[in-house]
């Protein structure tokens, strides 16, 4: 679709399942360099669910940090499908409006 993806290396095996490629961020530097995209605006969409294995206080941190710098948070692997579905709709310039209560209706 067009995008960089950067993940940890479990997220970025769990992609690679669905031949999605990410860049590997090794767990030692990911809050670090995390933070300073975040503060540079280096990324421009975040998906940061509470089982990341950075912990439950960074996911916190995170999510604030972005929140912060103005950077769209996604919280959840259903609103991660979501997006992408939405994303490839734009593109292809079918599109209609639906509530989410009435897509997890028929999912």
């Amino acid at each position: 679709m067009g995008f960089s993806i950067l993940a940890t290396t479990g997220t970025a095996q769990f992609l690679k399942r669905d031949g999605i490629r990410a860049n590997i961020l090794p767990h030692r530097m990911a809050k670090e360099v995390l933070f300073r995209m975040i503060r540079e605006r280096t990324v421009h969409l975040l998906l940061n669910t509470f089982r990341s294995t950075l912990g439950h206080s960074d996911s916190r941190e995170i999510r604030r940090a972005a929140m912060i710098a103005g950077i769209p948070i996604i919280t959840t692997a259903a609103a991660a499908r979501y997006a992408v579905a939405a994303i490839r709709s734009l593109r292809k310039g079918k599109y209609d409006y639906r509530c989410l209560q009435e897509m997890n209706k028929r999912n």
